[in-house]
This record gives structure tokens, sequence and C-alpha cells, in this order.
């Protein structure tokens, strides 16, 4: 029985040994590295509002004590977002720099119309769709001088787009410059504004 054991005790040693080497082998290489880690730097300046492409990032090695950055492996989730301040080169990215949602350029709003049927198309537009906002002549201006419809924007961008509750109309929110809201506020309040959809540029 004894001379059976032996064999098993060794082998049991054995695997004692490679397991305690293999650890200090990655504490060595852990050392030699610092205890870094790979994280996202930004590589160029990117504006607020601006979707993160390739190129815009890079990666760095840094210190792995709890630093709120994203992973170097997670560039491609980076990747589409949109900054939500301005990135600055060589500062490490985290997640409060950017968001899915697009950011308010500097010097425009984002207005809500409130529309009936026949004030845009009939399948609605949805946030990205473009349309050309259009103000209607108030009836007393078609029949006193047969007044004209004007165009506001050529080519507004949807940020929303929602069905009244009592379904109907539309209630949809357009980024527009900021000159143009108090204009477009007072024809939406008299019930004048009309959108037509164009290709996006």
């Amino acid at each position: 029985m004894r001379k059976r054991e032996r064999p098993r005790r060794g082998l049991i040693a054995s695997g004692v040994v490679v397991v305690l080497v293999c650890v200090l082998a990655a504490a060595l290489v852990y050392q030699r590295e610092g205890g870094k880690v790979s994280v996202i730097k930004v590589a160029k300046a990117v504006p607020v509002g601006h979707k993160i492409e390739p190129g815009d990032l890079t990666t760095a090695q840094m210190a792995s004590n709890d630093i709120p950055a994203f992973a170097g492996s997670h560039m491609d989730q980076v990747y589409g977002k949109v900054a939500a301040v301005g990135l600055v080169p060589g500062e490490i990215l985290n997640a409060a720099m950017v968001t899915d949602k697009p950011a308010t350029p500097p010097g425009y709003v984002v207005a809500g119309v409130s529309l009936k049927a026949g004030q845009l198309p009939a399948g609605g537009v949805s946030a990205g769709d473009q349309v050309m906002v259009i103000l209607l002549p108030a009836q007393s201006a078609v029949a006193s001088s047969g007044g004209t419809a004007t165009v506001l924007e050529n080519s507004a961008r949807v940020m929303d787009s929602a069905s009244t509750p009592d379904g109907t109309g539309s209630v949809v929110s357009l980024l527009i410059p900021k000159t143009d809201a108090a204009q477009l506020a007072q024809a939406n309040n008299a019930g004048l504004v009309s959108l037509s959809q164009v290709p996006a540029s």
C-alpha cells in the first residue's frame, strides 16, 4: 500500500510546484509592466456633438487602480457614440464624456411643434429624419392679400416624434438655429407649421 501512495504523493507535490511557478511568473510580469492596463485615449480633438470615429481614439497603458475609464478592448463599443463634451487629445476617455444621444450643437435649440394631419407626411416622421419647416400664412392674410407660405428651415433634423395623447396629431422635436426659435414658436402657437420630409444630406 505504501509503495502505491508514494508516486501519487510525488505527482501532487510536482503539481503544487508547477502552480507556484506559474503564480510567481505572473507576479513578475505584472510587476515589470507596473500593474498597468490598457485604456482608451483621445487621439485628436472631437467637438461636442460629433460622432466618434476610428482615428479619433487610441489606447494607452495606465495604472490599474479603480479608474473610471473605458478598457482598451472596448474601442468598437465607443465608435458611433457622440461626444458629450469637447474631447481633448491626450485625455483618458470615460463614460461621462460620451453619450448615445445627439448633443445640441452651440447656437441651436431643440424646439417642439404640434402638428395635425396634413401638416406632416402621412407616415409621420422619426428621429434622424431631415425635414423642411414651412410656415403657413394665416387665413386672414390669405383672404386679404393671398399670403403665401414661407420656408423657415430647408433642412432641420427631427430629434424625436410622438403621437398626441388623443391620437389626432403629433408632437415633433426639431433641431433648429436658436435665432429661429421665437418665429417657430409663434407660428406653432397659431397652428401654422408644416413639415415636408427631405432626403438626408
